[in-house]
């Protein structure tokens, strides 16, 4: 089930690029396939916040939504994204989720990453798992 700012997303307009587009954003390589339905009971909790997705190329910036529905949960999008996510993440100080080239603190699925033996080559591989090009020296 695919959630947006803790609401559903509904199938309108959407395709493959559309999915290969957000897969992209959350992290992964793709997507394998998308679908559309109400498969789980637990849909019906959540708003439905978005519709209308629209994508130009299977990047993010090239998509546009509506924030507003005309749907309803037999609609709710479901993705299967390709590839492995990576298990770093970098947060700021308030713990919110970051991307950049500044310092930051190394999340390992979810949690803090000791630096006993952590070295630069850790460092690099790290952030080359995260999809950055390296460490800047």
């Amino acid at each position: 089930l695919l959630l947006h700012n803790g609401g559903t997303v509904c199938d309108d307009g959407f395709n493959i690029t559309a999915a290969h587009a957000i897969c992209k954003v959350m992290g992964f390589e793709g997507a394998l396939q998308w679908a559309f339905g109400q498969k789980w009971q637990i849909q019906t909790t959540f708003p439905i916040l978005m519709d209308d997705v629209k994508c130009a190329l299977p990047d993010w910036s090239s998509c546009n939504h509506l924030d507003s529905h005309n749907c309803n949960h037999v609609r709710d999008v479901f993705l299967t994204c390709s590839g492995s996510r990576s298990p770093f993440s970098l947060v700021d100080k308030r713990g919110t989720t970051v991307s950049g080239s500044q310092e930051f603190l190394l999340l390992y699925n979810g949690g803090t990453v000791c630096g006993d033996q952590f070295s630069n080559n850790s460092a690099d591989a790290a952030c080359r798992d995260m999809g950055y090009s390296g460490t800047k020296s």
